[in-house]
């Protein structure tokens, strides 16, 4: 009784937030109507790893997006073809499951300070397990679609990880705006039927827009406003030779001929995994 009162209240409170911050309505009156989030979202789990956040690690890699441009297929490919571990997600959704977090997109009340952000990820003690059971390091990655677009995300991603591998997507932007636009119509017609109000105003900007990290408001644009196709990381956060970069055309250069390269030169490797690997070399 007491596990189901707690998923009920944890539920509830993150379902109404996630009516503003993800679907950009405001939430239904009714409970009947919020319980139909809760069969999409883990209230238990969040909650659990809340209280077990400072036992628990942060990601290696992070694929910071760009939204429609591949990254879920990469995030598989890394769990599959390197080992990866994906981190956790607050919903139950195939394209979510083992990839992006939304922690720093503020979908867990609006909280994204740095000191929470390991709720996401495995505990350390399994990591250590793993590498004492299976005699190598067991790398965490974070693919988060939404942080490439993100103003606030840099200064608290290397806050978080020092020295991480950046993975960057991107698609020719007609393509990639109007695959985006065909996938952000499924959950608006959702919350029509479920009786949410569209909202004027975006619920984010009040409660997401504070990093609540001493650094004041960060104001947030719109979640539907599409990136910059020439969108840059930060250099003051991450200098170029502090990351590790893949190029590559198409999917078969990850496994085959992607051009890896790290600071101011390029040289040819076999894909993405050497990229991986020779960030790992100079110290991951």
């Amino acid at each position: 009784a007491s596990l189901a009162l707690a998923r009920l209240g944890v539920g509830v409170l993150f379902a109404r937030h996630a009516c503003r911050t993800v679907f950009s309505r405001e939430p239904p009156d009714e409970l009947s109507a919020l319980a139909s989030l809760l069969q999409v979202t883990r209230p238990l789990r969040i909650a659990w790893r809340l209280l077990t956040a400072r036992f628990r690690t942060t990601p290696d890699v992070y694929i910071l997006g760009e939204v429609r441009c591949g990254t879920t297929t990469l995030a598989s490919m890394l769990r599959s073809e390197l080992g990866m571990s994906g981190p956790f997600t607050p919903w139950v959704h195939p394209l979510a499951d083992e990839k992006e977090s939304f922690y720093f997109s503020g979908h867990y009340w609006g909280v994204v300070a740095p000191a929470l952000y390991p709720l996401a990820f495995p505990l350390r003690v399994w990591r250590w397990l793993h590498r004492w059971l299976r005699g190598r390091r067991l790398f965490v990655f974070e693919g988060c679609a939404s942080y490439l677009s993100s103003p606030w995300a840099p200064r608290l991603v290397a806050a978080v990880t020092p020295r991480p591998v950046l993975v960057v997507c991107l698609r020719e932007p007609v393509e990639q705006h109007r695959s985006w636009w065909r996938l952000e119509q499924a959950p608006l017609q959702v919350g029509t039927h479920r009786g949410e109000r569209e909202s004027r105003a975006c619920g984010c900007v009040r409660r997401v827009g504070i990093s609540r990290v001493g650094g004041g408001a960060a104001p947030r644009p719109p979640l539907a406003r599409p990136a910059a196709p020439h969108r840059r990381l930060p250099a003051e956060e991450f200098p170029r030779g502090r990351a590790a970069l893949a190029q590559c055309r198409g999917w078969g250069d990850l496994a085959e001929g992607g051009r890896a390269r790290r600071g101011p030169s390029a040289a040819p490797h076999a894909g993405l995994g050497a990229a991986f690997s020779q960030r790992a070399a100079v110290g991951l």
